[in-house]
């Protein structure tokens, strides 16, 4: 069964939390499809992503299988070394800072997409992943969350 999988992700520096989205589905044809996009609430909206693509429907007989959690798998790992690769180009002079520590990465579920609406966080990012993908399901999920109307709020003193 397709499916994909949101994860928040808490490194150092950032006033809000960046996100991964991952997916491993079929496309029409029968082929195992992985998806990876990485969102970072920043001035700059930036945003990475990318596809898996296999040219065959299953491994040969044996020990192993391509499985959806192989294939999501290998897509949050490419999502995470984009983040890691992104933060080793915002430091200063490119060079390890001393006691630097790796992203905490922690999966979550679909209310995050509405915790980023709520907030107005990473729409264009999310907006981005919406076209972006080939997974239906989470388009669909997407788009339904960015036609929602937004909030009003103001503060009480």
């Amino acid at each position: 069964m397709a499916q994909y999988k949101i994860f928040a992700v808490e490194p150092m520096g950032f006033p809000t939390v960046p996100l991964i989205v991952t997916a491993a589905y079929t496309n029409h044809g029968g082929y195992p499809r992985g998806e990876w996009f990485l969102a970072i609430p920043d001035d700059a909206d930036s945003f990475f992503g990318g596809r898996i693509t296999y040219s065959y429907k299953s491994f040969p007989q044996g020990p192993f299988s391509l499985s959806e959690d192989v294939i999501l798998r290998e897509a949050l790992d490419e999502a995470k070394l984009r983040l890691r690769r992104y933060l080793f180009e915002k430091r200063t002079g490119g060079f390890p800072i001393a006691g630097f520590r790796e992203a905490d990465v922690r999966e979550d579920n679909k209310n995050l997409f509405m915790h980023y609406w709520l907030m107005g966080q990473c729409m264009t990012q999310l907006e981005r992943i919406s076209k972006a993908t080939q997974f239906q399901a989470l388009e669909m999920d997407l788009h339904h969350v960015l036609q929602l109307p937004r909030p009003t709020t103001a503060n009480i003193d």
